[in-house]
């Protein structure tokens, strides 16, 4: 028995609201996107943060980005207005660099060693006076593809 996403989504008040304040964000996002002039959005990211009582954050990724968005706070304003889904009657900007993005995990090497090198390993670990690392020169060389 196979649900629709979009109607779990709206099957409680609560996710309905959150995905309606969702659509409400993007669309904001895009309205105030083409309302400032290239040379302002080239200088960072600018997202919607949160709109309480009227006041919409708007979180940017530099603080030149803030001055610059802060100075044309009206043309942003009249262009929410136009879009007509959300009533805001101020802007604050607030600094919050972009989160950094999360790296892929390394992929392990399933090359085998050498035997030049397994013999390298083991005539350190013969030669170490350290006897943990001797250990390690060990496995080390007892490295294969499987392992």
């Amino acid at each position: 028995m196979a649900r629709a996403v979009s109607g779990l989504l709206q099957s409680n008040n609560k996710t309905r609201l959150l995905v309606s304040k969702a659509w409400s964000l993007a669309k904001l996002q895009d309205a105030i996107t083409d309302a400032l002039p290239l040379e302002i959005r080239a200088l960072g990211s600018i997202q919607p943060g949160n709109l309480v009582d009227g006041e919409l954050t708007l979180l940017v990724s530099s603080p030149a980005l803030a001055t610059r968005l802060r100075f044309a706070s009206n043309t942003v304003l009249a262009a929410i207005r136009k879009e007509g889904r959300l009533k805001v009657s101020r802007i604050k900007v607030r600094v919050a660099p972009p989160r950094p993005q999360l790296r892929k995990p390394v992929k392990k090497s399933n090359r085998k060693l050498s035997e030049a090198d397994q013999t390298a390993l083991l005539r350190a670990a013969k030669t170490a006076t350290d006897p943990a690392l001797a250990a390690a020169f060990r496995r080390l060389a007892s490295r294969t593809a499987g392992n």
